[in-house]
């Protein structure tokens, strides 16, 4: 592929960074760029072992939102409905930042503009705190430090963050254990992700993911694979470590199931080989799009030869099938 002067393609700087409560608030931009949605990434399994997929998504300074928790249900992952009066909420937000605490919260609700149990999400320098009425109360500890992507020229740049975190609580009245991301995606003004060029066709690939072994240690991280240099790998261990941090990124030997959710793929992060494998009901069903174009399943990941035991595990794997045929075969980016 040919570039214009001053266009890199979808070409990302990849670093970490060491937060603090300030850089988190709504009204900052970063390269020009505003903050366009804080997604919270919530992965756990009860004390029974039922696995659960919960994410929270926040538009902006004061957006609506939207929270959705899916339980493994008949082989896969379907979303929760909670009875009247109990719902998640959605409404309006109030953000702020004081004596280095980030915290979000639900505005109280207001008859017909907001609905459901108040939520709250704190996170301090090391800490997080995450609760969702009476059904989910989540706290723990950061792992690693920040992770930041830029991705400079293009019809819709991009600046990413993610913080990791380990976390403990309760779900539903039952213990449980997890791993908590607080992710920000900052575009231009009037671009969101689903009508940026990430979400069509961009990005193919894209797996956040935390393991703790038997013997307690626990890496967590983000790889991405993507089209026209749209390419990341960040991963981090509780002692600090920084495994990969890094733009040279690979996918090989994909497959799929007849139902074409994923099912097994290689990674290849610097040179080494990192093992996608999909869990029996990992797959989301209710968020799929399309007749294939958008499949997302939850799964464990590894690196090859990897010798200690998983005790918690979690690996959400976003995936394109159309679009990462289109740019194996043809590279081409489907819907530009």
């Amino acid at each position: 592929m040919t570039n214009s002067k001053g266009d890199f393609g979808h070409r990302t700087i990849v670093d970490t960074f060491e937060p603090v409560a300030e850089d988190g608030d709504p009204t900052r931009t970063y390269f020009g760029l505003s903050l366009m949605c804080t997604w919270f990434y919530l992965n756990f399994r009860d004390a029974e072992g039922k696995l659960h997929f919960a994410y929270r998504t926040a538009l902006g300074l004061e957006g609506s939102m939207h929270f959705t928790c899916n339980e493994s249900r008949d082989g896969a992952l379907r979303k929760i409905e909670l009875p009247e009066g109990k719902e998640f909420f959605r409404g309006p937000i109030q953000t702020t930042v004081s004596d280095g605490v980030y915290r979000m919260r639900s505005k109280p609700a207001e008859a017909g503009y907001a609905t459901g149990q108040p939520f709250e999400l704190t996170r301090a320098e090391r800490t997080v705190e995450y609760r969702e009425g009476e059904e989910l109360a989540f706290s723990g500890r950061r792992i690693g430090p920040g992770m930041q992507v830029y991705v400079p020229s293009g019809p819709t740049p991009l600046f990413y963050s993610s913080l990791q975190h380990r976390v403990s609580g309760t779900a539903f009245g039952k213990r449980a254990e997890g791993f908590l991301w607080v992710d920000q995606a900052y575009l231009p003004p009037g671009v969101t992700w689903r009508n940026s060029d990430f979400f069509k066709g961009v990005e193919l690939a894209w797996t956040p993911f935390g393991t703790e072994y038997t013997d307690g240690s626990v890496e967590m991280g983000h790889i991405c694979y993507g089209a026209n240099g749209f390419n990341f790998a960040m991963i981090a261990t509780d002692s600090g470590e920084v495994l990969h941090k890094t733009d040279d990124v690979r996918a090989r030997d994909i497959k799929y199931k007849p139902n074409t959710f994923p099912e097994h793929m290689y990674y290849e992060v610097d040179g080494v080989d990192w093992e996608w494998t999909c869990v029996d009901d990992g797959e989301l069903p209710d968020q799929a799009s399309g007749h294939d174009f958008y499949r997302s399943s939850e799964g464990l990941i590894r690196r090859v030869g990897e010798t200690r035991t998983p005790k918690y595990y979690h690996s959400y794997n976003e995936f394109f099938p159309p679009a990462i045929k289109a740019w194996e075969s043809t590279g081409r980016i489907i819907g530009r």
